[in-house]
């Protein structure tokens, strides 16, 4: 699965649903391309990674942030990291 979707292995290795969660899409893109290094995979575009996202974990992207329209961050609504991400294959 590695091989064929690197971001496939990456969610079943670990992300979960949890509707009541939210992560960062620079701290997503961070673990995936930290796992990507570590099993020698090529990563994949941000339009697989959402559609990914979309069709497995049914999660929505918001913005959230600062006053003002400052300091705004895009997250995925919908998932979390497993538990123990230090030894979840990364």
């Amino acid at each position: 699965i590695r091989k064929a979707n690197s971001f496939i292995a990456f969610c079943m290795d670990c992300l979960e649903e949890d509707y009541n969660k939210k992560i960062s899409k620079k701290e997503l893109r961070k673990q995936y391309s930290i796992y990507c290094k570590k099993h020698k995979v090529n990563s994949k575009s941000d339009y697989v990674i959402k559609k990914v996202l979309q069709e497995m974990y049914g999660v929505s992207d918001e913005r959230f942030g600062g006053e003002m329209g400052s300091n705004y961050d895009w997250f995925w609504i919908g998932i979390k990291f497993k538990e123990d991400i230090q030894n979840v294959k990364l």
